[in-house]
């Protein structure tokens, strides 16, 4: 009889170990081809390929890692995570990027389960649930797309904090670790914050009663959502995130948050037309659609029956719609932030409101045939259209090529296109591309300015100009137009009116590092060095990893004579940018000019290595191999 127990107890176990691992697996293998997909241009430039405080884990780069922000926002070990990843891989390996996303998704997914299972949900629904967030197209957005670490990472630190939180008894450990995994979520991103709306549903579900909730404990927590949610506020603002010209009325703002409401509750049902970016309704050409009233009106009817199935005490699907609401309500547009009306990656944790609900109704009926035909199918929908949304991840020309397919008013879906289509030496493409947006939009002020700069990178300088005119028409506070303006004066001499340009650029964004070199450059080439030098400091002290403005700074005093000067900015634009041929170029005359043949030599080699024309025709003409 013993041996017969304990085969049962191996087998229980084994059923109960394939049951936490299963989801994770098949997780894995959807989204394994990740591993092969390049960076896109849509903020990985700005967060990874071309983010300095990421390139090595020293003390000034982790200084800036906790001390700035990045785009409006603070997520300090987003960064670390980067930096982190940066030195295993040796480097900007994209396919690592991208697993370090899944594998993350996929220990949130695998917590959650837990978490499930603590609230009472048997171990098979909670496998369930969880794999189904897990492979959710609603969250393809978050795990393939290597910027939005934020979401993964701040969402394995939020479900872990929860997780502790339910297996704590008082102030214990569990406690402890619940309260450091928070501090780690909010330092991931801001919507971590909303953590204690999820410890005070859990409780309430395991105990059917707000009696029991140990509302000390919660103090710790509610202090640190006010502090981080404020620090967040300010993070937006300084990005300039918050919508300052808001024309929406306070009505019409919470039309904007009940469609938002409708929008990830119906798609996480049926997740069809999802995109890239979900614009706010034109008030000026159709007024606030009839869709956007009914969703408000739907909204208030979705709280009324969470409020009313409390009052009827089922706990579990009313605090299901509580939840949802509740940690979706930061990002609900009601406060207007962005210029998208929703994004699939906010629908992350929220998701997790909804999923209690479904987990109540399988519980509920869990032996009904017909439900488990309906979850079968639904199910293998779900990882069919994941699959189909992970592959448009592979590289920018298929994110916006498909982008531009469902969605043809995106405007920058194009621009992005084009900008990639160009790096891959495809600028006939590219152009096609750009003329098919204005033919979209004949008002797109940027569309003109990037066809004219791709015109530009051509050689075709005097047909670029009236782009970047055409432009600023539309435009006025186009600031890299009137940038582009100032460029082709200042390559014809025409200094005064390539300066007043510059400045135009300028007033329109003080912080706009390239007009403030530009704009130098004009004040070196008229031997204005000194001025040129505070200004080459100014693009400098905006963007401290901004290689081309110590380059022309080095080339402004090599101008004056002062050659160590010169030496020393000249590599110290190369330790930023170590293939940049053109201070390895100036460097090399710096080094023959001090009578340093063998040192300007191999500099001048560095430099024909690195591709810069010149110095290859310089040391041929020398007989320099």
């Amino acid at each position: 009889m013993k041996r017969i127990k304990a085969q049962k107890n191996s087998t229980t176990f084994n059923l109960e170990s394939w049951l936490f691992i299963l989801p994770g697996l098949l997780t894995l293998l959807l989204y394994f081809p990740v591993h092969q997909f390049e960076f896109t241009n849509w903020d990985d430039q700005v967060y990874v390929t071309g983010n300095t405080m990421i390139q090595g884990l020293t003390g000034e780069n982790l200084k800036r890692i906790f001390s700035e922000y990045l785009m409006g926002n603070y997520h300090p070990l987003v960064l670390l995570s980067y930096a982190i990843e940066y030195e295993i891989s040796g480097g900007l390996n994209a396919g690592f990027f991208h697993m370090t996303n899944v594998l993350l998704h996929i220990g949130g997914g695998s917590i959650l389960m837990l978490c499930l299972t603590q609230l009472g949900f048997s171990r098979f629904i909670s496998a369930i649930l969880s794999f189904i967030f897990l492979i959710h197209p609603f969250h393809v957005e978050s795990v393939a797309w290597v910027t939005e670490r934020k979401d993964v990472l701040y969402g394995i630190f939020w479900i872990g904090a929860w997780y502790a939180w339910l297996r704590s008894q008082s102030f214990d450990s569990w406690y402890g670790v619940s309260l450091l995994l928070f501090v780690f979520s909010c330092l991931s991103k801001g919507m971590a914050v909303t953590l204690p709306i999820a410890l005070v549903a859990g409780d309430w579900i395991r105990h059917q009663s707000l009696r029991h909730i140990q509302w000390k404990k919660l103090i710790p927590f509610f202090v640190l959502a006010i502090s981080f949610g404020i620090l967040a506020i300010y993070a937006q603002k300084s990005g300039g995130n918050v919508r300052e010209d808001n024309h929406y009325t306070l009505l019409e703002q919470f039309q904007v948050a009940g469609w938002g409401i409708w929008f990830y509750l119906s798609r996480t049902l049926l997740p069809l037309d999802l995109s890239l970016f979900y614009e706010y309704p034109n008030l000026e050409k159709s007024g606030m659609p009839l869709s956007f009233t009914l969703a408000t009106a739907g909204s208030i009817c979705l709280i009324g029956i969470g409020i009313y199935l409390i009052i009827k005490n089922y706990i579990t699907p009313a605090l299901g719609i509580l939840f949802f609401l509740g940690v979706l309500f930061p990002v609900s547009q009601i406060f207007p932030v962005g210029n998208a009306i929703a994004a699939d990656r906010y629908h992350y944790i929220p998701s997790i409101g909804l999923l209690l609900i479904l987990g109540y109704i399988f519980t509920r009926y869990e032996n009904t045939k017909v439900l488990k035909g309906i979850l079968t199918i639904w199910i293998i929908a779900l990882a069919w259209m994941s699959r189909e949304r992970i592959m448009t991840w592979k590289n920018p020309e298929t994110l916006w090529g498909a982008s531009i397919e469902r969605n043809p008013e995106i405007m920058f879906a194009y621009k992005n296109l084009a900008k990639y289509l160009e790096t891959k030496g495809k600028a006939q493409e590219a152009e096609a591309v750009y003329r098919k947006a204005l033919q979209q939009d004949s008002t797109y002020a940027t569309g003109w300015n990037e066809l004219g700069v791709l015109l530009k990178n051509r050689g075709l300088n005097d047909e670029a100009y009236p782009y970047f005119v055409k432009s600023v028409a539309l435009d006025s506070i186009n600031k890299e137009a009137w940038l582009n303006i100032g460029t082709w004066h200042d390559r014809r001499g025409e200094m005064e009116v390539a300066r007043k340009a510059y400045l135009k650029s300028i007033a329109i964004d003080s912080n706009y590092a390239e007009a403030w070199n530009n704009y130098a450059n004009s004040m070196s080439r008229t031997r204005a060095y000194d001025s040129a030098d505070y200004f080459f400091n100014k693009a400098i002290q905006i963007y401290p990893g901004y290689a081309e403005a110590y380059n022309n700074r080095g080339t402004n005093f090599a101008l004056q004579g002062k050659l160590d000067s010169a030496r020393i900015i000249f590599l110290k634009a190369l330790e930023i940018q170590p293939g940049y041929g053109e201070p390895a170029y100036n460097l090399a005359h710096v080094y023959l000019q001090l009578n340093q043949k063998e040192e300007g030599i191999n500099w001048m080699r560095k430099a024909a290595q690195s591709g810069h024309e010149g110095a290859r025709q310089l040391l041929r003409a020398n007989g320099i191999e």
